[in-house]
């Protein structure tokens, strides 16, 4: 991974932990957020907002990437670069929920990112745990993903499908994975 990716996740991450409620505070509340920021920006935006593989977990949709950065900042996993490590402690974990110590660097968001997140941390801001896992469990590409032996990783172009997308976004993201799949 580039290190601009990691620095674009970090901020991602930092921005959201500086902005989310209190009680939204859990690791759940935290991947769920950053999960429908990326949704937003590729269904809006033909891009990812950050590069992180979505995977379909009993539980919904999670950034792997994310999730195991926080597992890293909470102690129940090893990471296996020392910028993921990095990202990990600027994050602290205390009673079951996660905070920033340092603010986002913004210089890694975008304009567009930033309504992104902040759409984001607004609409997980007023769900419940059973709403999010309900929203979050019922697009196509989730059920798909969830059928698939191995790891279950979900498309973007059909995740930024089941939100609705227009068709030029679908083009410009189907664009985008295959020139990024060609470079490597």
């Amino acid at each position: 991974m580039q290190n601009d990716e990691i620095l674009t996740i970090k901020a991602s991450l930092l921005y959201i932990l500086n902005r989310v409620p209190d009680n939204k505070r859990s690791i759940y509340f935290i991947v769920k957020t950053a999960f429908y920021a990326q949704e937003k920006h590729l269904s809006q935006w033909g891009v990812p907002l950050f590069a992180d593989d979505i995977c379909a977990l009993k539980f919904g949709p999670v950034p792997s990437l994310i999730y195991d950065i926080l597992k890293g900042a909470r102690g129940d996993q090893q990471l296996y670069d020392t910028r993921l490590i990095e990202v990990a402690q600027s994050i602290k974990y205390a009673d079951e929920d996660f905070y920033a110590t340092e603010e986002a660097d913004m210089g890694w968001l975008s304009k567009a990112a930033i309504e992104c997140l902040d759409s984001a941390i607004d609409l997980i801001a007023k769900k419940s745990f059973s709403d999010v896992c309900e929203a979050t469990h019922e697009s196509e590409e989730y059920k798909r993903a969830r059928k698939r032996p191995g790891k279950k990783v979900m498309n973007p172009i059909k995740i930024a499908e089941d939100a609705g997308a227009e068709d030029w976004v679908i083009e410009y993201l189907t664009e985008h994975y295959q020139i990024t799949t060609a470079l490597g």
